[in-house]
């Protein structure tokens, strides 16, 4: 393979939900290796944050951290403004922002069940919208990568209830 494939992310400006750590981190660091332009990582926790983004730029990519909690409307809308205004455009989004927590069909309150909604539902609906309402407006191409539990996939199921509240969130 040549040279050219390994930077092949060279015009790439890529938002990352949940970018802090995990799966996130993992994917802005390859973004970066294949020469990545920009990256923006989100997170709620700023001095998580702040090493990551630290990490990324350390590979020679422009990265910067926005903290933000994805089950917030607003922060997702905050999100793209941020990126939007740092670099002029993006073209790419990677929802990784996930809530994991469980409980059962008889434990499980309103207020956990809208929690896992908004993160794992709504945010990257959300996130997607205003990325691809972005790139409608440039006519510019771009890519989006959603990362959902396997749970549902896999058969866990709670022990107690037979029943799992998170999988239907994420599948």
């Amino acid at each position: 393979m040549g040279n050219d494939y390994f930077l092949r992310n060279r015009a790439t400006i890529a938002i990352i939900t949940g970018g802090t750590q995990g799966l996130g981190l993992a994917i802005a660091k390859r973004l970066a290796r294949e020469g990545a332009r920009g990256i923006i990582l989100s997170g709620r926790s700023l001095d998580k944050g702040e090493d990551a983004a630290a990490s990324v730029n350390s590979m020679g990519t422009e990265c910067f951290f926005v903290k933000a909690d994805v089950s917030v409307p607003e922060d997702c809308y905050h999100l793209v403004a941020a990126a939007l205004e740092r670099f002029g455009s993006v073209n790419g989004l990677v929802n990784s922002a996930g809530a994991t927590d469980r409980g059962t069909l008889l434990d499980t309150s309103p207020e956990r069940w809208e929690r896992l909604f908004n993160t794992n539902a709504r945010a990257p609906f959300l996130m997607m919208q205003g990325v691809v309402r972005h790139l409608v407006e440039t006519g510019q191409p771009g890519s989006i990568v959603n990362i959902i539990s396997m749970t549902g996939r896999t058969g866990w199921v709670p022990a107690e209830s037979g029943v799992g509240r998170h999988d239907g969130s994420r599948d």
